[in-house]
């Protein structure tokens, strides 16, 4: 293991956290390096230690983002409620974080045929696929398809019906109650 000097980390993490807020701030293409180092309290040169573009530091800056966020919403989701009850947890918890952060995932969204690295869908896709799989009702094999239909759910709800939260998620439990009923399904 190799053992990274705090100040490193800090700069790192200082970096990270700046490049998140001006991106979501300022959106992607409105953000420059010379801002995301002055809000660091770094050089610009400094970043570039760290990251080889904006590309690069735009998608490790929502990645970090997001499994902050997705930790925290992981540990109130009690591992003894059932598969159904986890999925509602997880889906509310879900729609929040994408509710705040709508801009920066739309900004994404557009960005990323030109970005490289992780494709920040995956990440939560193969959560979700994870807990879908513990539903009895979910076809083997289609796991995969109805994670990335609730995410596509979710991101449209926010568009479409800003604002109405309750409602949207009300809806969620409506298409997941769907999901939920065991059907004779043949092979895809």
């Amino acid at each position: 293991m190799i053992l990274v000097p705090k100040i490193i980390r800090d700069v790192e993490e200082k970096i990270l956290k700046a490049a998140c807020e001006l991106f979501q701030e300022n959106g992607y293409r409105n953000c420059d390096m010379k801002s995301i180092a002055a809000k660091a309290g770094t050089a610009v040169g400094n970043i570039y230690r760290y990251y080889r573009s904006k590309d690069e530091l735009f998608v490790e800056s929502m990645k970090s983002s997001l499994m902050t966020e997705i930790d925290l919403l992981e540990r109130t989701v009690d591992s003894s409620q059932s598969a159904r009850e986890k999925l509602l947890k997880f889906l509310e918890g879900l729609y929040g974080i994408m509710e705040k952060k709508i801009d920066l995932f739309e900004e994404y969204v557009t960005e990323r045929e030109t970005l490289p690295g992780i494709n920040l869908e995956i990440l939560l896709e193969n959560r979700l696929v994870e807990i879908l799989g513990e539903l009895e009702s979910i076809p083997e094999g289609c796991e995969d398809r109805a994670a990335v239909c609730l995410l596509v759910s979710i991101l449209v709800m926010l568009r479409h019906f800003p604002g109405e939260g309750e409602k949207n998620l009300r809806f969620m439990e409506f298409m997941l109650n769907g999901l939920l009923v065991k059907h004779e399904v043949r092979d895809i």
